[in-house]
């Protein structure tokens, strides 16, 4: 973890051109944050079926979306090994997703409370 830590402090926060990188992807989480809260509230509000299952397979999506946009990123040559770089992007991509869904359901059973 270290390793990536460091990378990551010397590849990104110190040169303000790699922040044209970083930026873009911070604004497409954020959509994909906004949709899934109204998709999420929508969903248990009607409690739609249909809302429901594109929910779930918004959540898929966007796991998807997060492992691709962490590859991309191990990718620069922040790790070299194949396997790791695999394994770490799994491991952020799932805490990312697992934090995002806790966030957006209790704000979700938060805003239906009233």
């Amino acid at each position: 973890m270290k390793i990536i830590f460091k990378a990551l402090k010397q590849n990104l926060l110190l040169r303000p051109e790699k922040w044209k990188i970083i930026t873009p992807i911070w604004f497409n989480w954020l959509r994909w944050f906004l949709a899934l809260g109204a998709v999420g509230y929508l969903a248990e509000k009607t409690k739609n079926p249909g809302l429901q299952v594109i929910y779930g397979i918004s959540y898929i999506a966007f796991y998807m979306f997060i492992t691709t946009t962490i590859s991309d990123i191990l990718n620069l040559k922040i790790l070299r090994n194949q396997l790791l770089n695999k394994i770490i992007t799994f491991c952020i991509a799932l805490t990312i997703l697992a934090v995002t869904y806790f966030v957006l359901h209790q704000a979700i059973k938060d805003l239906l409370k009233g």
